[in-house]
This record gives C-alpha cells, structure tokens and sequence, in this order.
C-alpha cells in the first residue's frame, strides 16, 4: 500500500503496525508528487494461511512465504486508523484523509469504537 504524508516519519508508520504482524516490505519513495514523503508499506501476519498479494503477480504460494500470509482487512484498517490519528490529511491507499477513510468503512475503524468494541468482548 502507498503511504503519503507531510507529517509522518518512518518510526510513525513502523508504530502503527497492529500486534501481531509486521512489516514485509517498506521502501521510502522519492520525488512524490501527492505528499511530501511517501513509502510502499505491507503487513503481513507470521503463521496466516493467507495468500499475500505479491504487488506482481497476485497471491504467492505458502512456500514463497513461510506463511507470513497477508494481514487481514481489519489488521489492515486498525493500522491505516492509527496512522489518520498522526496525520489526518494523509493520503493512504485509496483514502483521501481520515474522513473519507471513515466514511467508506463506515466508521469501523474509528479508535473510539474499537476501544468500546473490544472492552466488550
């Protein structure tokens, strides 16, 4: 995923990752015209089954990977929520600040919910 920001440092985007996964890749890119600091970042979760998105070619196969499959889509919206609450005007993927990423999850992710959610359980 594309990470953009004017406000955000690489240690930002490292502490945002959720427990329980890790950063498989992250390449700092140069001259972005959208932010004034942009990386290529993936998680992906030690010990998942799941296919991890290669960027190339689709899924790689389990022995690519040693099974660090791919972050889940709820791995993947806690982290992108924790970097809006650094940088809300950053732009990350498809989202074009935290608002639009609120308002096309429909407010899954927001940092308040997911504390109550989860004291629920």
């Amino acid at each position: 995923m594309k990470i953009y920001s004017n406000s955000l440092t690489s240690e930002d985007v490292h502490a945002a990752v959720p427990e329980g996964t890790r950063v498989d890749q992250f390449e700092p890119m140069q001259n972005t015209r959208v932010r004034s600091k942009g990386w290529k970042v993936h998680i992906v979760h030690p010990g998942s089954k799941r296919p991890a998105n290669t960027g190339r070619y689709g899924g790689a196969t389990d022995s690519t990977t040693g099974y660090n499959g791919s972050a889940s889509w709820d791995e993947w919206g806690h982290f992108l929520s924790a970097l809006y609450e650094k940088d809300p005007h950053g732009r990350f993927g498809p989202y074009e600040g935290r608002e639009d990423f609120h308002a096309k999850t429909r407010g899954e992710y927001r940092r308040e919910r997911a504390t109550r959610s989860r004291g629920a359980r």
